[in-house]
């Protein structure tokens, strides 16, 4: 029988039903896998009971567990890729939501799935706290642990995840870390899904202000590039962002006509997609904002619209992970009445997601208050 063991706590959310790969599950602290070792530890059961908001309400925070009988796969990478593909699954989606239905949306932040920096100790005789500006150790009854008050405390669901990216970024998880850790597309892609990550944290708190958006949009820029390098002695550039928007299989005509003057280098545009246009715009507001130029308070505004370009990474993102990993509407063949329905299911979940981020990227000539 496989064992499992608690990695990091969420105490930012709750989890309806388990995310699963095949080494790492983000879980309730209910899951049954959760209540064996909470029975089997008292100290674990005690640090689990001792999260609580800032008003003092219980929590109910979400565990990673990772099966620990492969020691090769229990690490911080391994557990950040893990968690970063359902973090950003989440965020594409809900950052296309609020676009084609404007309003605040949970999860649309991936400060929601951070790590809490303090977890059992692996012999469940205390708890040890590290991040880069601590080391400590203590015992769970001294604790009390609080989720991030700059985001509500809320439960995901899996309909909160974008199904059709989510599968295939799990699939792509164990060939990153199990069976082809040393190629290229794989590093890059993991390298990526963590500045996007970054890039899709809260801004700022308190303290918002458009340099704190064109710092993310910064971030964005990089984890666009990073998905898209060639590799060693490669050079990536505006030009492989475009050849990866451009290879997705849109079904809005209006995302791939060329009639958009989007960005061709310093001082040039010449006529491209829609998608294109957003990316090489976002492009520019990051060389303005990381380069120290001038900015205006409305830099990141389409002035047409009204629309911040900052809301439309994401989605335009997710955009570029569709071509990099290859998702189309037809898989495979299917071989058995099983893999027929599998591939059916494929086929609605592709059509919903994919249409979605359509939906949202048109949005971006839309005004803001129609």
């Amino acid at each position: 029988m496989t064992e499992w063991a608690p990695g990091y706590i969420l105490p930012n959310i709750s989890v309806d039903s388990p995310f699963e790969s095949s080494h790492y599950a983000l879980v309730s602290c209910n899951d049954a896998r959760t209540l064996n070792i909470r029975r089997a530890h008292a100290e674990f059961d005690t640090f689990i009971k001792r999260f609580h908001d800032e008003f003092g309400h219980q929590l109910a925070p979400a565990i990673l567990l990772v099966k620990d009988n492969e020691p090769d796969l229990i690490g911080i990478e391994q557990a950040s890729g893990f968690r970063d593909a359902v973090a950003i699954s989440c965020v594409c989606k809900a950052r296309a939501l609020r676009l084609v239905h404007p309003h605040s949306r949970y999860f649309q932040f991936s400060s929601w799935f951070d790590f809490h920096p303090w977890i059992t100790s692996t012999n469940y005789v205390g708890i040890v706290g590290n991040s880069p500006a601590f080391r400590d150790s203590n015992i769970a009854s001294n604790f009390h642990g609080h989720a991030d008050a700059n985001v509500p405390h809320a439960e995901v669901s899996a309909h909160d995840a974008d199904n059709t990216l989510l599968v295939a970024l799990l699939g792509s998880w164990d060939r990153r870390f199990i069976s082809h850790p040393n190629a290229w597309r794989s590093i890059a892609l993991f390298r990526s899904l963590n500045m996007a990550y970054a890039a899709s944290q809260l801004p700022s708190g308190p303290d918002m202000t458009h340099y704190a958006l064109g710092r993310s949009v910064g971030l964005w820029i990089s984890a666009f590039e990073i998905l898209a390098h060639p590799g060693e002695n490669g050079v990536v550039g505006y030009r492989n962002i475009y050849d990866l928007l451009n290879n997705v299989e849109w079904r809005d005509p209006n995302l791939t006509a060329p009639t958009h003057d989007a960005y061709a280098g310093k001082n040039k545009t010449a006529p491209n997609s829609l998608p294109c246009w957003i990316y090489g715009d976002l492009f520019r507001a990051r060389n303005d904002f990381m380069h120290g130029n001038p900015v205006a308070l409305d830099r990141l505004v389409v002035q047409s619209s009204g629309q911040n370009l900052y809301n439309f990474a994401a989605p335009l993102y997710r955009a570029c992970l569709t071509a990099f990993l290859g998702l189309k509407k037809y898989g495979p063949p299917a071989q058995s009445n099983d893999s027929i329905a599998s591939d059916i299911s494929w086929r609605v979940d592709f059509n919903h997601d994919q249409t979605l981020i359509e939906r949202a990227l048109m949005r971006v000539f839309k005004p803001v208050h129609p």
